[in-house]
């Protein structure tokens, strides 16, 4: 009887496990993008998105701040960091990158270099607009970030939890047959899925293995050409990091050229910025911005 009800409950958590993401997908509220006024420039997007999705813009005083997120997420997972550093004056834009809070299956027809080409786009509006721009990025958002610092003068940087070398068991999995395998499997399941539940982080619950090429492809063009950066630099990751490898933010310390540099390791898995830590992290982050 005992081994009966180990079976059943065993039934039930891997049910819950499988069925959970499907769920959690298809129950997702759809709304239209909301136009984001930023000087002159009205965002517009004609596509519908997840209700929790959209874009973060915070109007503060004439110092910016433009945040970046990261992979399968949304500015969702910015949003206390947003808040943060409206609260403290500055005017905060948070972007929905494009093919996130939507639809999982839309991240197939996205390449790395549209994530950085918008990431330039929406730096560009706020460099017109106002006095200082400060850039922050997180996890895929830290590329984007670190590649701005390549080509533009950032009054300040911030990278979190960088995937220059990733740590993902998901990829580690594909054994790097990205390519070959994507045409067999197309989507595979993101893990830590009851994680992201609990600490309120909305994410996509599968992954397009092809999207997996362009995250990679992005990490080894960013890799190649950090000796390029020489912005003013606040490098923070998590030190339990199963997604980004923390190394990812030592080699980074190790290979830019900037001359003003500072690492903040975190006792914190990925999601730094939504864990018990994150009113520490936030802290660090303006006092780094505002010295």
């Amino acid at each position: 009887m005992k081994r009966k009800y180990i079976l059943i409950t065993l039934f039930l958590l891997l049910a819950v496990y499988f069925l959970l993401p499907f769920l959690n997908d298809l129950s997702q509220d759809k709304i239209p993008y909301p136009i984001i006024t930023i000087g002159d420039t009205n965002i517009l997007k004609d596509i519908e998105i997840n209700s929790y999705a959209s874009p973060i813009f915070l109007e503060g005083n004439e110092k910016a701040v433009l945040i970046i997120h990261g992979y399968l997420a949304s500015p969702q997972e910015v949003e206390q960091l947003a808040n943060y550093l409206n609260e403290k004056g500055y005017t905060v834009f948070a972007p929905l990158m494009e093919g996130h809070g939507s639809d999982y299956k839309d991240l197939e027809n996205v390449s790395w270099e549209d994530w950085m080409e918008e990431s330039e786009y929406y730096y560009g509006l706020l460099d017109e607009n106002y006095e200082e721009v400060n850039v922050i990025g997180f996890s895929l958002g830290s590329l984007s970030a670190l590649e701005l610092s390549m080509n533009y003068e950032l009054d300040s940087l911030t990278v979190i939890g960088s995937p220059i070398f990733i740590f993902l068991e998901e990829i580690n999995d594909l054994d790097f047959y990205v390519e070959e395998i994507s045409e067999y499997i197309p989507y595979f399941k993101k893990a830590n899925v009851i994680t992201d539940i609990v600490i309120g982080r909305q994410t996509y619950s599968f992954i397009p293995t092809s999207s997996v090429l362009e995250v990679m492809e992005y990490s080894e063009e960013v890799r190649d050409n950090l000796g390029k950066v020489d912005d003013e630099i606040f490098i923070v990751h998590g030190n339990f990091d199963t997604t980004s490898d923390p190394y990812s933010s030592e080699y980074i310390y190790e290979n830019i050229s900037s001359e003003e540099k500072e690492i903040y390791y975190v006792n914190s898995l990925h999601t730094v910025l939504m864990g018990i830590h994150d009113q520490d992290v936030f802290e660090n982050i303006l006092e780094f911005i505002e010295s």
